[in-house]
C-alpha cells in the first residue's frame, strides 16, 4: 500500500515571478486594446496642450476650497430662484418647436438686418404707409398671435404681473 499523504507543498511564486506575471497581463491588455489607448491618449495630449489638464489638476488640489466657495455660492438666497429659472428655461427650449424656433430666428435677423438699413426717420405719414406693407401686416399678425397666446395663459392660469 502506498504511504498516505501528510503534507502537501503548495508552489508560491516569488515577487519577481508574481511581478512577471502581472506585466504579462498588462500587455495582453494594452495589446487587445490598441486602439482605445492610442485614442485616449490622444485625447489626453489634446487636453494637455490646451492647459485643460493643469486647470483639473489646480482644482484637484484645491478641491476643499473650490467645494467651500461653490457651497457659499449655492446658498446665495437669489441662487435657489436662479436655479429653478434655468430648469424652467431647459424646459421652455426643450418643449419648442425647432421648426418655429428656426423661422422665428431667421425673421429676427432678417429684421436686424432691416433695421439697419433704416435713416432712423419714421414720419406718421410713412408709419400709416408702412400698415399696406405686406411683410409688415406678417409681422403684426405675428405678434397679435403671440400677444393672444400669452394673453389665452394669462387669463387660463390666474396669472399677472400688476
Amino acid at each position: 500500500m502506498a504511504k498516505p499523504i501528510h503534507h502537501i507543498e503548495k508552489r508560491v511564486p516569488t515577487k519577481e515571478e508574481e511581478q512577471a506575471e502581472a506585466i504579462g497581463e498588462i500587455i495582453s491588455l494594452i495589446a487587445n486594446n490598441r486602439e482605445a489607448i492610442t485614442t485616449s491618449l490622444e485625447i489626453l495630449q489634446e487636453l494637455h496642450s490646451t492647459g485643460v489638464l493643469d486647470a483639473v489638476k489646480g482644482l484637484l488640489k484645491t478641491r476643499e476650497k473650490v467645494g467651500v466657495l461653490a457651497m457659499g455660492q449655492l446658498n446665495q438666497p437669489n441662487m435657489h430662484n436662479t436655479i429653478k429659472n434655468a430648469i424652467n428655461m431647459v424646459k421652455l427650449v426643450g418643449e419648442m418647436d425647432p421648426e418655429k424656433v428656426n423661422t422665428l430666428m431667421s425673421a429676427v435677423m432678417s429684421g436686424l438686418d432691416q433695421m439697419g438699413e433704416q435713416d432712423g426717420k419714421v414720419s406718421k405719414w410713412r408709419l400709416i404707409k408702412s400698415m399696406n406693407d405686406p411683410d409688415v401686416l406678417a409681422s403684426i399678425a405675428t405678434m397679435t398671435g403671440f400677444l393672444q397666446g400669452m394673453g389665452k395663459e394669462f387669463n387660463t392660469n390666474q396669472k399677472s404681473f400688476h
